[in-house]
C-alpha cells in the first residue's frame, strides 16, 4: 500500500490581482501575520536550500572547532582499543556499548589508528544526524522551528565538540535521529491497518533502531519506554505489543549471536548496572544505594544538569564547571518540559513524541547517575529534542489570540540564543586554533604522563607489561602498546573482617592509625610491624581515603616480643572484636578493608613488570594502591625514569622488585 505522506504546512496561496486597468503594486505582507508564519513561508519553499545551508554551517564550524587531541578522560582513547581488538584479534567490545567500536574497527583496519581519520568519522555522524533530523520533522512541525533548532545547534561548541572526537556522542546522535525518522514515517505518519506483514517489517526495522541506541550506549535501553509509553499514551495496543514482541526477538537474537560466536551470554549492561547501584562506584564494597539515595541522586542530579549544564551548553549561563546550581529554575525548566508536553498532545503528535523520549531518558539518567559525575555530555545527546520541546511551547502559545501581539517575542528569543551560541562558540574556536601538536595545551602532569607512555613504548621490553592509570590514553601515546589499567582499588566489606577474625586461628589485632607515629621506634620493630601488616580499614568520606585503623597477623616467632615493643611504644594493641564493631558502626562511618597481599597477587597474575605513577590530579588509584603494598613491602618498586622535575609534577615509571619478597610472576 503506498505510504500517506503527512500533511506539510503550505505557504498561503497569493492572491489574484484585482481587475483594473492600471496594475496594482504589490502590498506587503499583512503586520497580522506573525512573524513567524512569514518566514515559515519563504523557508517552505526553499527547503533544500536551507537544509544544504545547514549542513554547510555545520562542516564549517565542525572544522574550525575540530581538535586533534586525544582527551585526558580516556574514554575516547578507549573506544580505539575495543575497536583496535575487534577488528584485529575478533574480541567483542563488551564495555559501554559494543557497536560504536565495531562500526569504527574497519576504518582502523584500514586507516591503522590515525586519530584525526578517526575523529573526523565524528564529524560526518554529526552532519548524517543533522540530514536525518531534517528528514524526520521536515512537513511534520512548523519549519521554523526546525530551522532554528537545527540552526542552534550548528553553532553549538558543545554539540560540535564531539565531532572531533572518537566518544560515542557523535554516533549515538546520529542512530537516534534514524530512529526518529523511522519511528515518524511508520508510526505517527500512518495510523490506519496495514497488511500484517509490512506491519511486522516496520516493527522489525523499529526494533533494531532501538537496539542500535542500546547498543551504542546503555542508556538506549530508555527508548523501549519512550516508544512503549507513547503506544501505551494514544491507546495503540496492537502496535505496543508488537512493538515488545520484536524489540525481545531482535534482543534475543543479538544475544544468541554473541553466545554462539565469542561463548559470552552475559548482557553488556549487567556489570554497569551493578556499579550504578552501588553507593560509590569505585568502591563497591559500601553497598548498594537504597530508594532514597536514589531519589537524592535525581534530585542533585536534576538541579546540576537543568539549572547548570542545559543554559551553559545553549549559551545562558557562562561556561564555568564550577558555577552553582539554581533549584528554582530547575523546577521552572520542569514546568516548561511538562508544559510543552501538554501544549503538543494535540496540536503537534511528532513534538509530544520528541519530549516523552527526551524526558523519559533524563528521568532515568538523574536517577542511576552517580552525582559525581555530573558533566555535560550526559544530555547533550538531547539537546536539540530539549530546544526544539521549549521553543515548540513559545510557538504555539503565542498562536493564541491572547497572545498575538507577543508573537514577535520568538524571533527575538531565537536571535539571542544564536548570539549567545555564537559568545560561547567563538572563543573556543580560537583557543582550537593554537593548538599546535598532540601535547599542545596540556597541563605539564599531563604532559609528562604522555610523555612517559611514549617513552615506555621505544625503551622497554615487548614482555614488560606497565600498570598506569589511564591505559587507554597510554596506548595512543605510546603508540599502540598494551598497558595494564588501575582504575580502582579492590576492597571489601567492612563485615568481611569479623568473619575472618572469628575463623583465624592466630588472633588478629587493630591498631587504630592515630596511634602510629607518636613515638620513634626501632628498625627491628618497624620491619616486624610492616611484615604483619594483613589489612588497612579505610573510611572514605566524601570521597577522601582516610586510614582509620591496622589489621594485624603477628607470627608465633615474634608475637609476644612484638607486643611488648609496641606497648612500650605507647601504640594501643587490640584484640578486642567489640573495639572493631564500634568503630564500624560510629555514625556516618564507610568502612572498607583493603589487603596489601591480595593488591600483590592481582598484580602477579596480570604479569604487572612495571607501574607508572603520576600527579593527576583527581587520578590518584595507581599511587594510593602501591602505597598499601609499599606499607608491608617497602622495596618493592625501583625507579628507573622520570619525566619532569622532582618540584614540578614529574611522571615516573617503576620497576617491581618481586624477587626481593620471594615472589614470582605466575605463567
Amino acid at each position: 500500500m503506498p505510504r500517506k505522506k503527512p500533511a506539510r504546512i503550505k505557504p498561503a496561496a497569493p492572491k489574484p490581482e484585482p481587475p483594473s486597468s492600471k496594475r496594482v503594486k504589490p502590498r506587503r505582507s499583512s503586520p497580522s501575520v506573525p512573524l513567524s508564519q512569514r518566514i515559515d513561508n519563504y523557508l517552505n519553499q526553499n527547503p533544500d536550500k536551507v537544509l544544504r545551508a545547514l549542513l554547510g554551517l555545520t562542516l564549517l564550524m565542525g572544522i574550525l572547532l575540530f581538535d586533534v587531541r586525544i582527551t585526558e578522560a580516556g574514554d575516547d582513547s578507549a573506544y580505539i582499543i575495543r575497536a583496535y581488538d575487534f577488528i584485529h584479534h575478533f574480541v567483542f567490545p563488551g564495555f559501554q556499548g559494543p557497536l560504536y567500536p565495531i562500526v569504527l574497527s574497519p576504518f582502523i583496519g584500514i586507516l591503522g589508528i590515525r586519530i584525526i581519520a578517526l575523529k573526523f568519522i565524528s564529524l560526518l555522524f554529526i552532519l548524517g544526524s543533522v540530514w536525518f533530523t531534517w528528514k524526520a520533522f521536515e512537513g511534520r512541525i512548523p519549519v521554523f522551528l526546525l530551522t532554528v533548532v537545527l540552526l542552534l545547534v550548528s553553532v553549538n561548541s558543545y554539540v560540535l565538540y564531539y565531532g572531533s572526537q572518537t566518544y560515542s556522542e557523535a554516533f549515538f546522535i546520529f542512530v537516534q535521529s534514524v530512529t526518529f525518522f523511522v519511528f515518524f514515517r511508520f508510526f505517527i505518519d500512518e495510523e490506519k491497518e496495514i497488511p500484517l506483514n509490512v506491519f511486522l517489517r516496520k516493527h522489525m526495522i523499529l526494533a533494531l533502531c532501538v537496539l542500535g541506541l542500546a547498543l551504542t550506549r546503555s542508556i538506549g535501553f530508555a527508548a523501549v519506554f519512550a516508544i512503549g509509553g507513547y503506544f501505551l499514551f494514544t491507546r495503540q495496543w496492537k502496535n505496543l505489543l508488537a512493538f515488545v514482541v520484536s524489540f525481545g526477538v531482535v534482543l534475543i537474537g543479538f544475544e544468541l549471536i554473541k553466545f554462539l560466536v565469542w561463548r559470552t551470554h552475559d548482557f553488556d549492561f549487567s556489570v554497569q548496572v551493578q556499579s550504578l547501584m552501588s553507593k560509590d562506584y569505585y568502591n563497591p564494597a559500601l553497598g548498594s544505594d537504597d530508594m532514597m539515595g536514589f531519589i537524592t541522586r535525581f534530585i542533585e542530579n536534576s538541579n546540576q544538569f537543568l539549572s547548570k549544564y542545559l543554559y551553559m551548553i545553549i549559551g545562558l549561563r557562562a561556561s564555568d564547571e564550577s558555577s552553582d546550581y539554581y533549584p528554582v529554575l530547575t523546577l521552572l525548566t520542569y514546568v516548561m518540559l511538562l508544559a510543552s508536553m501538554i501544549f503538543t498532545f494535540r496540536k503537534n503528535k511528532y513534538i509530544f513524541f520528541t519530549g516523552m523520549y527526551a524526558l523519559v531518558f533524563l528521568a532515568i539518567t538523574f536517577f542511576i547517575a552517580h552525582t559525581y559525575w555530573a558533566q555535560s555530555r550526559f544530555i547533550v545527546p538531547y539537546i536539540p529534542l530539549i530546544l526544539l520541546m521549549l521553543l515548540g511551547l513559545f510557538y504555539y502559545v503565542l498562536q493564541q489570540k491572547q497572545f498575538s501581539g507577543f508573537r514577535w517575542v520568538l524571533p527575538v528569543l531565537v536571535v539571542i540564543l544564536f548570539i549567545s551560541a555564537l559568545g560561547t562558540t567563538l572563543p573556543r574556536v580560537v583557543a582550537v586554533r593554537q593548538v599546535e601538536d598532540k601535547y599542545s595545551g596540556m597541563t605539564p602532569e599531563w604532559s609528562n604522563y604522555c610523555k612517559i607512555s611514549e617513552w615506555v613504548s621505544t625503551n622497554l621490553t615487548s614482555d614488560a607489561l606497565v600498570a598506569c592509570r589511564k591505559p587507554s590514553i597510554s596506548f595512543i601515546y605510546g603508540h599502540g602498546r598494551r598497558f595494564y589499567g588501575i582504575t580502582r582499588i579492590p576492597s571489601y566489606p567492612a563485615d568481611s573482617i569479623l568473619v575472618n577474625w572469628k575463623q583465624k586461628n592466630n588472633p588478629f589485632y587493630m591498631i587504630a592509625a592515630s596511634s602510629i607515629g607518636k613515638n620513634p621506634v626501632s628498625k627491628e620493630l618497624y620491619f616486624d610491624f610492616t611484615n604483619s601488616i594483613a589489612g588497612f580499614g579505610i573510611n572514605d568520606d566524601m570521597g577522601m581515603h582516610k586510614l582509620k585503623f591496622y589489621i594485624m597477623a603477628f607470627p608465633d616467632t615474634i608475637r609476644a616480643r612484638t607486643l611488648d615493643e609496641l606497648k612500650h611504644s605507647n601504640i594501643n594493641v587490640t584484640t578486642d572484636i567489640d573495639s572493631l564493631k564500634r568503630i564500624l558502626n560510629e555514625p556516618g562511618s564507610k568502612i572498607s578493608i583493603i589487603y596489601p597481599d591480595s593488591l600483590l597477587r592481582m598484580l602477579l597474575k596480570a604479569k604487572v613488570t612495571h607501574v607508572i605513577t603520576a600527579n593527576l590530579t583527581n587520578y590518584k588509584t595507581v599511587e594510593r594502591l602501591m602505597s598499601y603494598i609499599e606499607a608491608k613491602y617497602p622495596r618493592i618498586k625501583t625507579k628507573i625514569m622520570q619525566i619532569g622535575a622532582d618540584d614540578s609534577v614529574p611522571a615516573s615509571i617503576y620497576k617491581l622488585n618481586y624477587d626481593l619478597y620471594g615472589f614470582k610472576l605466575q605463567p
